[in-house]
């Protein structure tokens, strides 16, 4: 469909070539347009910017909703890129940009290459796991995440800087993963995210998607 084929062409068609980050990303969607974004973007020779979200709903107003934080992204992103001013300039664009009260949850990120740390914020979106190669340890990121962008024309964000070590994963995702049920109805579910991740921690990011 013509919704969908604009949905799939606001996700990234590359793979970013970071010299010290193996990224990739996914989506397959559920709907004919479903409300899932992913986005990543060079901010400086130091800096990556990567950024996930869901927009409650599904059709051509999810699919405008995620045109419209793509644009803000890039605009932004020259502006001012740090985590919470993008925060904000995104809850203020779909707050104030949408007469049908829709929202998003998201997570911005920015992988600060020199010293391997990543800052990031979430709004009202499942935090990313965080596989420690150095220990076998995993568990979400922890910051405290905020409503979904949109709910509320104020909001103040949170945001954590994370030190990252060779080998460590992170796994960013949305509930379309965790909700799949097979033929019986079963969810994926939680626990068998994490045992997936765990299982395949040593294929890099291509063999775990």
């Amino acid at each position: 469909s013509f919704a969908r084929s604009i949905q799939s062409s606001m996700l990234p068609d590359y793979i970013p070539d970071i010299p010290s980050l193996d990224i990739i990303g996914f989506s397959q969607s559920a709907a004919a347009v479903g409300g899932d974004y992913y986005d990543y973007f060079k901010i400086s020779d130091f800096e990556f910017g990567m950024a996930i979200g869901d927009v409650n709903g599904h059709g051509v107003s999810a699919g405008l909703l995620m045109s419209m934080a793509k644009s803000c992204l890039f605009v932004q992103g020259k502006v001012d890129p740090s985590v919470l001013a993008m925060m904000e300039a995104l809850n203020g664009m779909i707050f104030g940009g949408t007469k049908e009260r829709l929202f998003m949850t998201f997570i911005y990120s920015i992988f600060h290459l020199q010293n391997q740390t990543v800052t990031l914020s979430s709004a009202g979106h499942h935090l990313p796991y965080l596989y420690r190669a150095a220990t076998g340890e995993m568990e979400p990121i922890q910051v405290k995440p905020t409503y979904p962008l949109g709910v509320r024309e104020k909001v103040k964000f949170n945001e954590v800087t994370v030190q990252l070590a060779p080998h460590d994963i992170l796994v960013y995702y949305t509930d379309g993963i965790i909700e799949a049920h097979n033929p019986d109805g079963e969810e994926f579910g939680f626990e068998r995210l994490e045992e997936l991740i765990i299982a395949n921690r040593n294929l890099g990011s291509a063999g775990i998607q």
